[in-house]
């Protein structure tokens, strides 16, 4: 039999190779650093602060200054050359103080998000997932998704994109060894690189995208080209100048220069409500897209091969590009700005050029480039979680199916409120009954160990002393609800999830099944002999590994029938002193105290 008791696995504890173990967030190490660096940007927004006062003080003697030349020059021509230097002056002043405000919101957002973590705050998980993931059984079972759930332990980013590759990655986790332990290489690595991980989760949150905005910068992307001809732009705005230089020579008379004007004005202005449409669409992301280069550089700077740094060279430079387009896009809310530029240069048509040219050579690839971003996102996430939790990195074996570990408990559950557990299972004994009273800890067992196994297979480190595992297919009969829309019972309901466990048992390799308290929704006689005839069949037939929570003590009997891959464990329950006492400890057998009826008694429900 090789299936141990807490205590046999500590025996034998000597000959595990422990994983590293590292400072979790409740402990002083590393919430000191997080205090350190929002008490650093405090710091750089005090600056920042003083620096943009000291700009808009400097702006305001500018102005002074420019009425004072303007009241004593009138009408010298010394006027024009001072008042161009002013307004240079003055453009600049409006940019470094535009740039200093930049900076400072930033901070104030790095305060927020390391404030976040410091008081242990969630992001409310908000984004809907797909119906296939929402309703999964993993996710129905094991609360992955949901307020208390481990989407929002884990989720740490603003974007409905991230939101939604955590979501998969949860569900249909990694199972090659190599992908698990590059993923934990590269928590480790994250793990020294803090500040920049909070940096790249602070422009996140700058950079997110509502669902509304994400569709509406998709659907342009999508949508027919606004067609425009660059030689038409070329060839009035070099009449307009041909015209103006005639002017200047008093070659053609001044009415002319005017007539040109207006003719520009009444090109741009026969498709000026599409454009107008089109700049109200993108203004709304441009904001956004400004961060998600800012994200695209940071990441890039973070990487440490070349190879690696110049696949994002393309997409950062791409993006920095297209929210300049949107930039010049949006500057033609200035009314008499856009009214000059366009009678002139054809303004609005040039930035509509420019923008169509970046759709015709980006439009494919932005797409991909925002869900690869979105899966760094995602793996900042769990570095960060690692972070705050700390924990053991799981051990991955080779065997055909091993499970091991000590000390482990809920990764939800907070450690001083916890009980923790050891426990050990391989593929020569694969199957375990396992018994207790109400309350005892059951389905809590069976989450705590599909939990850590979701966990582990995306490399995240766990509480416990060592996990060991082999990296294996996950199904469970946890939670089963029925269905009015499918007008389906709740017996027909877990018959449907059953059939689908035991069809997956016979195909895929190294399957690992948790099952709670199974065909609750027939007589006593049809539960107890449905019961059994499943067991064997995916223990013994189909040869999966599986454990088995139920109150029929009949089952138990199985491990006397097959000694060499059944076996009985149990929680049990105390009543002492006329009070019902639980230690939530694993033991080795069989349940010995039942307390339903004096559950009954106890709520007043029978005498």
């Amino acid at each position: 039999m090789c299936i141990h008791s807490t205590q046999d696995l500590r025996k034998g504890h000597a000959k595990i190779q422990q994983p590293p173990i590292f400072a979790s967030m409740e402990e002083p190490l590393m919430r000191e650093k997080l205090e350190a660096l929002r008490k650093l940007s405090f710091t750089r927004s005090r600056q920042l602060k003083k620096e943009a006062l000291r700009i808009a003080i400097i702006r305001g003697f500018l102005f002074l200054g420019a009425v004072y030349w303007l009241y004593w020059l009138f009408p010298s021509p010394a006027l024009f050359v001072y008042g161009f230097f002013i307004l240079l002056l003055f453009l600049w002043m409006m940019k470094l103080q535009a740039d200093k405000k930049k900076k400072l919101a930033f901070e104030i957002a790095f305060q927020q998000v390391i404030s976040r973590d410091l008081e242990e705050q969630k992001i409310q998980d908000t984004f809907k997932m797909p119906e296939e993931l929402e309703h999964h059984p993993l996710a129905t079972d094991l609360d992955v998704f949901g307020h208390f759930s481990l989407h929002s332990a884990i989720h740490r980013t603003y974007s409905s994109a991230s939101a939604l590759q955590l979501g998969k990655s949860l569900i249909d986790y990694p199972q090659d060894p190599a992908v698990i332990l590059q993923l934990q290489k590269e928590f480790l690595n994250l793990r020294e690189k803090g500040e920049e991980v909070y940096r790249f989760f602070t422009l996140s949150l700058l950079a997110s995208f509502s669902e509304k905005e994400e569709k509406g910068l998709r659907d342009w992307l999508e949508s027919a080209h606004f067609k425009v001809n660059n030689w038409v732009i070329r060839g009035f705005t070099l009449l307009f100048f041909l015209v103006a230089t005639g002017v200047g020579l008093e070659r053609i008379p001044p009415q002319f220069l005017l007539y040109t004007f207006i003719l520009n004005l009444m090109v741009v202005y026969s498709r000026i409500k599409k454009i107008s449409a089109l700049q109200l669409n993108l203004s709304k992301v441009h904001p956004s897209l400004e961060q998600v280069a800012a994200q695209m550089s940071q990441w890039q700077e973070s990487l440490s091969g070349e190879e690696e740094k110049s696949v994002w060279e393309e997409p950062r430079l791409a993006l920095r590009s297209l929210s300049r387009i949107m930039a010049r896009l949006d500057s033609r809310l200035n009314p008499l700005g856009a009214f000059i530029s366009n009678g002139i240069f054809l303004y609005d048509f040039s930035t509509m050029y420019q923008l169509e040219k970046w759709r015709s050579k980006y439009a494919v690839k932005l797409p991909a480039w925002l869900d690869e971003l979105a899966k760094r996102e995602v793996l900042v996430s769990k570095a960060a979680y690692f972070m705050r939790q700390g924990g053991v990195f799981p051990e991955l074996s080779e065997a055909a199916f091993e499970l091991k570990f000590t000390d482990l408990i809920h990764p939800l559950m907070k450690k001083e409120k916890a009980v923790v557990n050891s426990f050990s299972m391989t593929d020569k004994a694969r199957g375990i009954v396992l018994t207790g009273s109400n309350m005892s800890g059951k389905s809590t067992f069976l989450r705590t160990l599909g939990s850590s196994l979701i966990l582990a297979h995306n490399g995240l480190p766990l509480h416990c002393t060592s996990f060991r595992f082999t990296p294996l297919q996950l199904h469970s009969a946890i939670r089963v609800n029925d269905s009015l829309e499918e007008d389906a019972s709740y017996f027909y309901a877990e018959l449907k999830r059953l059939a689908s466990i035991t069809e997956h048992a016979g195909k895929q390799p190294r399957v690992f099944i948790l099952l709670d308290e199974i065909l609750r929704g027939t007589n006593s006689a049809d539960k107890q002999a449905g019961s059994r005839a499943l067991l064997l069949q995916l223990i013994i037939h189909k040869k999966a590994n599986t454990i088995l929570a139920t109150h029929d003590l009949s089952l138990t009997e199985l491990a006397s029938e097959y000694p060499d891959q059944i076996a009985n464990y149990a929680f049990e329950s105390r009543i002492i002193d006329n009070k019902l006492s639980f230690d939530y400890t694993l033991k080795k057998g069989v349940c010995s105290q039942l307390n339903a009826m004096f559950l009954m008694k106890t709520m007043g429900i029978m005498d």
